[in-house]
């Protein structure tokens, strides 16, 4: 049965000109993050549960609801209990370390956000004057740290949302509790085949659009490189100024220069030498932002300096020339594991080549190379040659993401060992396949998932081939 279609003394950032993740200094000195203050609302052993709103009113949490590993609100489903009115609240909540931080993430008119009925936040101060009236303000400082055992130390957040509650109770587990890794790693090898097939129709779909392979490629690899933060503002870039004219310029320099005008980026460059390097370049080429156009939107908080985009538009600026395109798809595929190897010579000779742009760190770890290979050169490869698909092979599997971890933990429970199949590639693309094609769809629910309705035939038939 083919259930798959082949097709935060305090530190903080200042403001606009973060470079690092928001963190605090707490206690010992330990680094923590609004993501602590996430696994604080959701485990009960860290918070009470009656708290007091900003309002004054004493709220009971009956669920901090589901944690949302896509985008959108922290928590969806919530339920609170208004205790002098005996008023039920259910909704989405989503927590923040600070109120102000509504207005800084600009939620206000997201529709992603409208089921949001309240607002946690570890300090307390003035309520964002574009925050909803309806949605409850519950700050967490004072309640929490009122227990003097309470440390933000002794939260391992690697453990949230499911591993240190009871064992995984979906319709999937407990069909699959029982099976080995052998049938664990055939399920997820099939959704892994099956997102490769959809990467690939995507590119064929973006082919017949621009009629240009290379452009595809082009755009493809710039929205690989801006990851899930940035990976549209990448790609708008990348259709801004095309793939010939980004390789008509000689050098890494003004391939850097271009982009970043493109981007609407040069004013994101260090005051210094370096920097005043790539404005020169720009405007003796006379670059500069598309008239008339607003800039793409950019991510710059909360990020890691390897992953700002003027570090992330270097690497493009270093690999991607003319020659490129060409030279991967020449690498032959005899063999996957010397294909693999070839693959990343491409990218770290011309990484170490552009002398002009070290200085902007740019570099691309294997982890990332095999993202660009999963996501972009493979579904271009399999379009005119099926069998590349096979070369996932020797792709090693990337770090374990929340969203992997959870779908793991969905399917097979928390005891089920991650190191049987963080070698594969094609198991974590088909994490990602389960998690997108069904545990979103259904929202968290079991009953109406069609995952679960057909694993039953699916390893019956499974045991009948053996």
């Amino acid at each position: 049965m083919c259930l798959w279609p082949e097709k935060d003394s305090i530190w903080f950032p200042l403001t606009g000109g973060a470079v690092r993740e928001p963190r605090l200094e707490f206690l010992s000195g330990a680094r923590w993050t609004e993501r602590h203050v996430q696994c604080v609302w959701a485990d009960p052993a860290l918070r009470p549960r009656v708290l007091k709103a900003q309002s004054g009113e004493d709220v009971e949490v009956i669920s901090p609801g589901r944690w949302n590993l896509s985008a959108g609100p922290d928590f969806l489903g919530a339920e609170l209990k208004i205790l002098s009115s005996g008023v039920i609240i259910k909704g989405d909540a989503e927590v923040h370390i600070r109120p102000s931080d509504w207005s800084r993430h600009r939620h206000s008119g997201d529709p992603g956000y409208a089921e949001v009925v309240a607002h946690i936040t570890w300090f307390d101060g003035s309520r964002p004057e574009d925050l909803p009236e309806h949605i409850v303000c519950i700050p967490l400082c004072t309640p929490v740290s009122s227990n003097r055992a309470f440390s933000f130390d002794s939260i391992d957040v690697s453990s949230y949302p499911h591993r240190d509650w009871p064992d995984s109770d979906t319709l999937c587990h407990s069909i699959l509790r029982n099976v080995g890794v052998g049938a664990a790693r055939k399920l997820l090898v099939s959704a892994g085949e099956s997102r490769m097939r959809r990467k690939s129709a995507g590119m064929a779909a973006k082919l017949l659009e621009t009629g240009d392979v290379r452009e595809v490629f082009f755009e493809e690899f710039c929205c690989a490189l801006g990851y899930k933060d940035n990976s549209q503002a990448f790609r708008d870039t990348a259709r801004r100024i095309s793939f010939p004219a980004f390789t008509g310029f000689a050098s890494p320099m003004e391939r850097y220069a271009a982009f970043l005008a493109a981007g609407g980026l040069l004013e994101q460059l260090p005051q210094n030498e370096a920097g005043r390097a790539v404005w020169d370049t720009a405007w003796r080429l006379g670059l500069t932002f598309p008239g008339g156009e607003s800039p793409p939107e950019w991510k710059m908080h909360g990020m890691r300096p390897s992953n700002m985009p003027v570090r992330r538009a270097a690497v493009a600026a270093a690999v991607l020339d003319e020659r490129i395109y060409d030279e991967i798809v020449s690498v032959p595929r005899n063999d996957s594991k010397a294909w693999w190897k070839r693959i990343m010579r491409i990218f770290h000779d011309r990484l170490e080549q552009a002398e002009e742009l070290k200085i902007f760190g740019p570099s691309l770890g294997k982890e990332r190379m095999a993202a660009i290979a999963v996501n972009v050169i493979l579904p271009l490869l399999i379009l005119s040659d099926p069998s590349c698909a096979e070369l996932s092979d020797a792709i090693p599997g990337e770090t374990f993401n929340s969203v992997a971890s959870e779908t793991l933990y969905r399917l097979f429970g928390r005891d089920f060992n991650k190191s049987q199949i963080a070698d594969s590639c094609l198991c974590q693309q088909g994490l990602s396949e389960i998690w997108s094609s069904f545990c979103l769809q259904t929202r968290g629910g079991c009953l109406d998932c069609r995952l679960a309705a057909c694993l039953p035939e699916l390893l019956h038939a499974d045991s009948r081939e053996k």
